[in-house]
């Protein structure tokens, strides 16, 4: 009887430190994503091709890759440890780089950087792909509508 009651008492322990660990894996996520939404949202603002890309491969992928695969986005499972903070972040970044997308019309550029146009298109691309792929119980109907629109807009009518 009394060997039970311990056990009570030790399993309410155990799941009242789970929650606190809990807690603080959410108010870290909280603390990141207040750093992180500046720099997301000013992708929205940027109008070069080169510096947009850029600026994706190093907020998906970090400053350190090898490879530009989007595999796993290893600079937001970096920053954020759970999976719905990083399925939030890739969302803003959808939307910013949509916007950026728009303002660049990307479609009307000179004929010299086009070959940098179809790069960054297949970049936004294997990130959506990727996102789907690594987000897809997190995101919602929003999230994937503006994933086909994305696709849409860039030329891919099947999405």
């Amino acid at each position: 009887k009394d060997t039970q009651k311990l056990s009570k008492k030790h399993l309410e322990l155990l799941e009242k430190r789970k929650a606190e660990e809990e807690e603080k894996v959410k108010e870290f996520d909280k603390q990141q994503m207040k750093q992180w939404e500046p720099r997301v949202e000013a992708l929205s603002d940027i109008i070069d091709v080169a510096k947009l890309e850029t600026n994706i491969l190093d907020m998906m992928m970090g400053f350190s890759r090898i490879t530009d695969e989007f595999n796993g986005f290893p600079a937001l499972a970096a920053a954020f440890k759970t999976r719905d903070a990083q399925a939030k972040i890739f969302v803003k970044a959808l939307k910013s780089i949509k916007a950026a997308l728009k303002k660049m019309q990307p479609e009307r550029l000179p004929a010299d950087s086009q070959a940098q146009v179809r790069r960054l298109v297949v970049y936004v691309f294997c990130m959506v792909q990727e996102g789907y792929n690594s987000f897809n119980k997190q995101l919602d109907g929003k999230s994937i509508k503006l994933m086909q629109e994305i696709l849409i807009s860039m030329g891919f009518p099947g999405a």
